[in-house]
């Protein structure tokens, strides 16, 4: 069954309008960008407000922005075109394509798969702060793997995990010879037509600007961090809503584009098939969710939905397809910590199907309370008072330095211009240390992150610095993983 021949373009576009009109109300995002396909056609693509906040050049259906984790579709789907063409296996063994590649759990070295990789069951969390603002190869993650600590054991359970998504990226280069970008572009964009979609963000003025909230409650531009090393899982390619219209529409079509088909339908078939459950995980878009190849599954508005979210650099995306309808939604936020992507697309298909939706307001109440949340935590980590006597004084040079973990890779500590804290350094951050009278350190207040997620270097996360009487053996611990100890790293000599 499909929608949409019987519905006119200005009531289609009646009914996102109203959509996006909430959406932006209810979110204070400055722009936003929606397209629709149905029955293999663009229907409709357009722009909402501004690529800046206090700008005024508007967003349009041709604006840049990153599409984030809804990249792991794109990858899986090149990694299936490479099974197709028997250079790859997904039920292979990694070690036959990454011989040197190792992991902590020795079962999953023997035995995991490019299959388990990309759905994510390798019994690693996400440590994701090995490569967030951390310039690194691809070959660099790949080899600091065997020193990550897993959180479960192999194949038992769905964690969502951009480095091993990466990895399988990783191995098809290593396969065939050319870099991961350069087999997108021509086995995908090429021939899909995304001529708009780049690699790096655009240098083209159409770009939008991305976002958070700072402690003033005012929205400010995020600075970007390094990503670039995690393509594969999304780390780096931009693109517009038209142009991920295409890639919408081909995946709708099985795999077809312009009289030519790229992928066996049955492999693309088995891309967007059911592999594991997510369960509570974070990620999941409902709480019977499945996770496919770079696809999670499950049903809205009792249809099938297969659909994929992204989020970075503080902007939301999405890309839902409910192929028996044929009708395919992609959206995108530029500030996206309130409101999904996935949530707009959500409501605008409610609307298309001639369903009540949730209100927004729910949406912007649960924000508001993570705020809360973590205003408290906050405060909560400021506890034990800031501030130290002559001994803690004496200890700064102490402390400073450069520390080493194997996997996460370096640290520095350098004393502040006013000897009273210590500076941070860490690949992209510069962040500053105050000793709290328990002991440990603190982050100092920052408006760099939006308040409302966890966040390793926020103020309620302690730093915990060890030395000895001499300061011949010193450490640095942080907890950078939530589901595992903190991370310890070692003074260099």
């Amino acid at each position: 069954m499909t929608i949409g021949s019987n519905l006119s373009d200005a009531a289609l576009a009646d009914r996102v309008d109203r959509v996006m009109e909430a959406a932006l109300a209810e979110t204070r995002a400055p722009g936003a960008a929606v397209a629709v396909v149905i029955d293999g056609a663009l229907r409709f693509a357009r722009g909402y407000g501004l690529r800046a906040a206090g700008g005024t050049a508007p967003v349009d259906a041709a604006t840049a922005y990153p599409i984030a984790s809804t990249t792991k579709a794109i990858n899986a789907t090149l990694l299936g075109m490479l099974v197709d063409e028997g250079r790859l296996d997904f039920d292979a063994r990694l070690r036959g394509y990454l011989p040197d590649v190792r992991f902590a759990d020795p079962v999953a070295t023997d035995h995991a798969t490019l299959r388990d990789l990309i759905t994510m069951r390798t019994g690693l969390p996400r440590h994701d702060w090995l490569w967030k603002g951390y310039p690194a190869s691809r070959g660099e993650l790949a080899s600091r793997l065997a020193w990550l600590e897993p959180s479960c054991a192999f194949r038992e359970r769905f964690q969502y995990n951009n480095l091993t998504t990466t990895l399988a990226g990783h191995a098809a280069e290593r396969v065939i010879g050319e870099s991961w970008d350069r087999m997108v572009a021509t086995r995908i964009l090429e021939p899909l037509g995304m001529s708009a979609t780049s690699f790096t963000r655009p240098q083209a003025e159409n770009v939008t600007d991305c976002h958070h909230e700072n402690a003033d409650r005012a929205i400010v531009t995020t600075r970007l961090l390094s990503t670039a090393a995690t393509a594969p899982s999304g780390g780096a390619i931009w693109s517009t809503v038209e142009d991920m219209a295409r890639w919408a529409a081909f995946n709708l079509d099985a795999g077809w584009v312009g009289g030519r088909r790229l992928i066996d339908g049955n492999i693309l078939a088995d891309i967007h098939r059911p592999q594991i459950e997510m369960g509570a995980d974070s990620t999941a878009p409902s709480p019977t969710a499945a996770y496919a190849l770079g696809w999670c599954v499950d049903q809205h508005a009792g249809r099938r939905r297969v659909s994929h979210g992204g989020y970075l650099h503080d902007v939301s995306s999405d890309v839902t397809l409910f192929p028996d309808e044929r009708l395919a939604i992609v959206s995108f936020l530029n500030f996206g910590c309130v409101l999904p992507a996935r949530v707009v697309n959500e409501q605008i298909a409610d609307r298309l199907f001639g369903r009540a939706s949730p209100p927004l307001a729910d949406h912007r109440r649960a924000y508001e309370a993570k705020v809360d949340d973590r205003a408290r935590a906050n405060l909560a980590g400021v506890g034990a008072g800031i501030g130290m006597g002559d001994k803690a004084r004496g200890c700064i040079s102490i402390y400073a330095g450069a520390y080493q973990h194997p996997g996460y890779g370096d640290v520095e500590l350098h004393p502040d211009a006013d000897g009273k804290g210590l500076l941070f350094h860490r690949g992209d951050l510069r962040e500053r240390l105050e000793p709290a009278r328990d002991g440990s350190w603190r982050f100092a207040p920052s408006d760099r992150y939006p308040i409302h997620l966890v966040h390793p270097f926020e103020r309620s996360n302690r730093v915990m610095l060890a030395a000895d009487e001499t300061g011949a053996e010193r450490a640095l611990s942080l907890r950078l993983e939530p589901s595992l100890p903190p991370i310890r790293f070692v003074r260099k000599d």
